[in-house]
């Protein structure tokens, strides 16, 4: 375990716990507002996690047909902005987004967990990087658009993740990205029984303000900042209990449960 002895946002060392979930505490900035767990397990420790991939990222084969539908409506919002160039989808998971992307753009993927990634590279014809995008030392100024969907709250610090997205970012290059909204109804309605608070994986929680705090921070002007839609199904739920997960999956085959949440937000913002 690993502590944390400032804000990532603001820089604040002044922090209150906000509530205990699964043995962890997650605490909140006095000043910004930025909610994190602290402490919290390290990198190395945190690995596990993504090693079994085939339960987590099996979800989407169950319901690509509609995600899809998702990723077009998130690649048609980027459109407004830029309509042509290269495209890399950070966290790619089995590639629903590039799939969709590849239509208009020279396509690249990040995705760190090894069976989501051999999916994703067999089923797009490309590479699919497995390293963390800081390192990767990909050339400055390369890519267009840079997406990023359900990654930020995972890292160790996403303000050197996204200094690193700026590095790599044309001069008015876009960024579209989402993660869970502290203030959404969803979270405040179920409070720590809110399936964002995932302490094991979910490092960090943000609201628009801090985000926009946190963008501004590392050079990008907002856009777009907006509720997003997620699809919830069984893995959402119990993630935290993998073995349920696996207990369900077999009882009931392919997910006979679904639901939908705007508790996430999804930011469309350019490089300064």
């Amino acid at each position: 375990m690993e502590h944390v002895s400032n804000c990532e946002v603001c820089g604040n060392a002044i922090f209150t716990p906000e509530l205990a979930k699964d043995h962890f505490i997650i605490v909140k900035c006095l000043k910004c507002g930025l909610e994190f767990v602290n402490p919290r397990l390290t990198m190395f420790e945190n690995r596990d996690f993504y090693e079994d991939s085939s339960v987590s990222y099996g979800r989407y084969l169950d319901r690509e047909t509609f995600d899809t539908q998702i990723q077009k409506a998130v690649v048609k919002g980027i459109l407004r902005y830029k309509q042509c160039g290269r495209f890399l989808d950070v966290g790619c998971a089995i590639g629903n987004r590039l799939q969709v992307a590849k239509d208009y753009f020279e396509i690249y993927g990040v995705e760190i967990a090894e069976w989501a990634a051999k999916y994703a590279s067999e089923r797009l014809g490309i590479e699919i990087w497995q390293n963390p995008i800081e390192e990767l030392w990909l050339p400055s100024n390369f890519f267009d658009v840079i997406t990023f969907s359900e990654v930020i709250e995972h890292l160790h610090s996403p303000a050197a993740f996204l200094r690193e997205i700026h590095r790599i970012l044309s001069v008015g290059g876009i960024v579209y990205l989402t993660t869970g909204n502290t203030l959404s109804l969803d979270a405040l309605y179920w409070k720590e029984k809110w399936y964002y608070y995932a302490p094991q994986y979910h490092l960090f929680y943000f609201n628009h303000r801090n985000m926009k705090l946190l963008l501004s921070k590392t050079e990008f002007e907002i856009l777009e900042s907006r509720g997003s839609i997620r699809v919830l199904d069984m893995f959402d739920i119990f993630s935290a209990y993998p073995d349920i997960f696996r207990f369900l999956r077999g009882v009931v085959g392919k997910f006979s449960w679904r639901g939908f949440t705007v508790a996430n937000m999804g930011v469309i913002a350019r490089k300064l």
